[in-house]
């Protein structure tokens, strides 16, 4: 007896928890003959949610037509303004993103698609969004227009099943079919929308669309796919159930080996709890540490954001680390971050991969002597058919200064992108000379602007406790690593030029040059804090609120509308240009005053760490009092006939000379290290009191 779609009770509407590849496309497909379905950008990861449950179409000898988008960059389009070859453009970036399966099941997925194409049952076109000039749009620009997805199911009696959602196509995600769609039906109630999915296809498909371009799938991509092409035709989906065995009773009359009931109940909500809504505490509530207010602030706004940047800057001691942790545990058992890349200097590299396993449960290897070491130092075999180690594991840590090296910078730019970077010392990425005003990176920070320029992470977190001790154009460097915009990420004169003017006293400042800069922000993304307006307002009344948002956003005329606000208001002024910047938007900071803050009005319990210092005099004995002097006699007398010799030398002469004569003040050091010990005694017991030593 032949299916038809009518026969399954189909939902009109499917989520991650109702494990839409057996219970809507397996059962749809079976029942087709003609199926059309409409991806995101081409990939083997995207062919491979694609191919869900095709392999029951090829057993009805059934039909399909698929659309899929082209990853162009700004450098192809500007290529093919010139006059390059279309074609041979598109033919190079989906050969590109063409990978290799990295396992068996991703193979089994395009092996079905490859059979298709063979046998000419198969037809895949590529599509892209045109500009006014008739060009593709590069696809930094064209993330909404590949995000939904849809698809139209036939069968033998014509009728028809269509879906629209949205779903997660990255080279990890595929298996966990993490997705969620609506459907309609061309019988029954929602008929009228259906039509407007299939005519959506037709135009893309025929090419009538003005806004889109229509090309056939190139020749040299078709052949790469039929490289998969199996013996026999597929009979089944790689991830589909099996037909449930017999139930065998045992001596006291239960089913052995079948789980009751309410377990798998219990563990299909364990399962899918990450994905249900309200669930964005749930990395948290499941750590093993109990973070504290300020880490829970900026670890749910970072979530919250993403894949928005973030710059985590809270001084010494405060959990940084705690904060990154949260974000990334979150974000993985979500499934919004299947590849994560945390780059950190060598030396805290054990320290990261220990805060990840003992308090969020994340068991990452890390990377250092070209091999893999897990948590317990044992070498960790690459994965079989692994052809780049930036690709062996889907979260990964590695030094900062390993990947910075030229070799490994073409290994890591060549690798599969991530969905969240990590950079833990960002300040280490600097510029080489700022004082001349040259722009010169160093090897870190320009890593960081390639990866950037070639879109190789979505999400991107740095972290440092020094941002207020560095440059102000090295903070700006940070910044436009982050994707800081407009007339602020353009120019770094009007950065240092805001800063500069809101340090003035409030008459000489020039206010047009400040709130222009503020209108940029906030026409470039930036938003006015609802709950600053809410205070303000509260404050001097809707009236005066209306005069002080018009300085926000409106143009010219600041001057005269700020003295007509009066000296009474003038705080007012300040402080909504202070709030409405990028800085503003993408660094926290927290410090000890805070937290105190906290703790006076009972929101933080723990006692917070106080730094008291003590400055100690040590008398040393005659042989280090005479090594002392005679340092100073080389660094008085010699240090310039050393540099007038060879620029460089009298440094490198002064540091060999001090390693040399250091071992004499160790037993000084220790005696001053036990002094100061006591005097840092209760940070180190409110660190201990939450479990962690921050990585700084």
């Amino acid at each position: 007896m032949t299916l038809s779609l009518r026969d399954h009770p189909f939902r009109i509407y499917y989520g991650p928890a109702d494990d839409p590849l057996n219970n809507f496309y397996i059962p749809a497909l079976s029942a087709s003959v003609q199926y059309d379905r409409r991806a995101g950008y081409f990939s083997s990861s995207a062919l491979a949610v694609v191919a869900a449950g095709v392999a029951r179409l090829i057993q009805n000898g059934g039909h399909m037509r698929l659309l899929v988008g082209a990853a162009l960059s700004e450098q192809d389009v500007a290529s093919i303004r010139q006059g390059y070859d279309l074609k041979t453009r598109i033919t190079e970036r989906l050969l590109d993103h063409f990978r290799d399966p990295q396992d068996a099941l991703l193979r089994q997925r395009l092996e079905v698609l490859a059979w298709m194409v063979a046998e000419g049952t198969l037809e895949i076109k590529v599509v892209l969004p045109r500009d006014e000039y008739g060009l593709p749009i590069p696809a930094s620009q064209t993330q909404d227009y590949y995000h939904a997805k849809s698809g139209i199911f036939t069968d033998a009696n014509g009728d028809r099943i269509g879906f629209t959602g949205s779903i997660n196509e990255s080279e990890t995600a595929w298996k966990k079919n993490y997705e969620e769609f609506s459907v309609y039906f061309s019988w029954g109630e929602g008929q009228s929308y259906l039509p407007q999915v299939a005519l959506r296809f037709e135009r893309l498909w025929s090419g009538t669309d003005a806004d889109w371009i229509s090309l056939d799938i190139p020749q040299a991509v078709r052949d790469r796919l039929l490289q998969y092409r199996p013996a026999r035709a597929p009979e089944v989906d790689p991830l589909e159930r099996s037909a449930p065995a017999k139930p065998i009773k045992d001596d006291q009359s239960t089913y052995a080996g079948v789980i009751p009931q309410s377990e798998r109940i219990l563990f299909q909500f364990l399962r899918d709890a990450p994905y249900l809504p309200n669930a964005s505490s749930l990395g948290a509530a499941t750590a093993a540490i109990v973070p504290w207010p300020h880490q829970t602030r900026v670890a749910n706004t970072v979530i919250q954001r993403f894949p928005d940047r973030a710059l985590l800057c809270d001084e010494v001691g405060l959990g940084k680390t705690i904060e990154a942790g949260l974000v990334i545990r979150q974000l993985v058992l979500s499934g919004r971050v299947q590849r994560c890349l945390i780059l950190a200097p060598k030396s805290v590299l054990k320290q990261w991969q220990e805060e990840l396993y003992e308090k969020f449960a994340l068991e990452v290897p890390r990377y250092e002597g070209n091999r893999f070491w897990g948590i317990h130092d044992e070498v960790l075999d690459t994965p079989a058919g692994t052809r780049s180690a930036w690709n062996a594991f889907p979260i990964l840590l590695a030094g900062s200064q390993l990947a910075k090296r030229a070799d490994r910078r073409k290994e890591i730019l060549a690798a599969n992108g991530w969905d969240l970077l990590v950079v833990d010392e960002a300040h280490h990425a600097r510029r080489k000379d700022f004082k001349e005003r040259i722009y010169r990176p160093n090897r870190l920070l320009s890593l960081l602007n390639d990866l950037k320029e070639q879109e190789k992470y979505a999400g991107l977190i740095m972290l440092t406790a020094t941002p207020m001790q560095v440059h102000p154009l090295e903070v700006w460097d940070l910044l436009t690593v982050l994707g800081m915009g407009g007339k602020w990420g353009a120019d770094e004169d009007n950065f240092l030029d805001f800063f500069g003017e809101m340090r003035k006293p409030f008459a000489e400042a020039d206010w047009e040059l400040v709130f222009d800069l503020v209108q940029d922000y906030l026409a470039t993304g930036g938003s006015i804090d609802p709950a600053f307006k809410a205070q303000v307002q509260a404050e001097v009344g809707p009236v005066k609120w209306s005069a002080l948002e018009d300085l926000l956003t409106r143009s010219g005329q600041r001057a005269r509308t700020i003295k007509q606000l009066g000296p009474a208001l003038q705080p007012h002024v300040k402080e909504p240009a202070r709030r409405h910047t990028p800085l503003n938007h993408l660094l926290f900071r927290s410090t000890r005053d805070l937290l105190r803050k906290y703790r006076e009005r009972g929101i933080l319990h723990e006692k917070v760490p106080t730094r008291r210092p003590r400055r100690v005099r040590i008398p040393m004995r005659p042989e280090e009092q005479a090594l002392y002097d005679r340092i100073e006699e080389y660094i008085s007398d010699f240090y310039q006939k050393y540099e007038n010799e060879r620029r460089g030398l009298g440094f490198v002469m002064t540091v060999y000379r001090r390693r040399l004569t250091s071992s004499f003040f160790q037993g000084a050091l220790g005696l001053a290290f036990l002094i100061q010990r006591d005097a840092h005694h209760d940070e180190h017991e409110a660190e201990q009191h939450q479990g962690f030593f921050a990585i700084t």
